[in-house]
């Protein structure tokens, strides 16, 4: 996830938040180790942006966990969707949520993902690997995909992202 402003990029956080990388290997419990071993990680609320296109709902798949902690009450709200908590993540388990008919209910050219801890007995915050975005005419890729995407041009309504796409956001 791009720590970036997300008006200059099209995607990023409006505060930046706390970051954390593990080694390959790290993540023994998850086949794709690349997605799972980094990620951003707060207690206060924070929110990711996603440029929109005006009247199109899209689907949205957020990926929660960290390797070597537990989590409780974090809360998911996507903009124009729904709410959604996940009462308990045990050390190293990892979840994914997904959510349909996103839109940007209040016109500012963005969906906002916004990530919060509610609380509870387990004291570390929240953390967030990564998401999945796609118009809901098109699907979402399968859960857990390294890359994303199809071919500029291919009529999905999902755009191809590169390697040095990832590497350099």
């Amino acid at each position: 996830l791009n720590n970036s402003n997300a008006t200059a990029d099209g995607f990023g956080w409006t505060a930046t938040p706390n970051s954390f990388v593990f080694s390959d290997g790290d993540v023994p419990s998850v086949v794709s180790d690349d997605l799972y071993r980094d990620g951003h990680r707060g207690s206060s609320p924070n929110t990711f942006q996603i440029s929109a296109a005006a009247a199109t709902d899209y689907d949205v798949r957020v990926y929660l966990g960290r390797p070597g902690f537990e989590f409780d009450q974090i809360e998911v709200a996507v903009e124009g969707s729904t709410t959604q908590v996940v009462s308990f993540l045990d050390t190293g388990e990892f979840t994914n949520l997904e959510f349909s008919a996103a839109d940007d209910a209040d016109s500012n050219g963005f969906i906002d993902v916004t990530i919060s801890d509610l609380g509870g007995f387990v004291p570390t915050g929240w953390a967030i690997n990564g998401l999945d975005i796609a118009t809901s005419a098109a699907t979402l890729p399968g859960a857990a995909p390294l890359l994303a995407g199809n071919p500029a041009g291919s009529g999905t309504g999902v755009e191809l992202l590169t390697t040095s796409d990832v590497e350099s956001a």
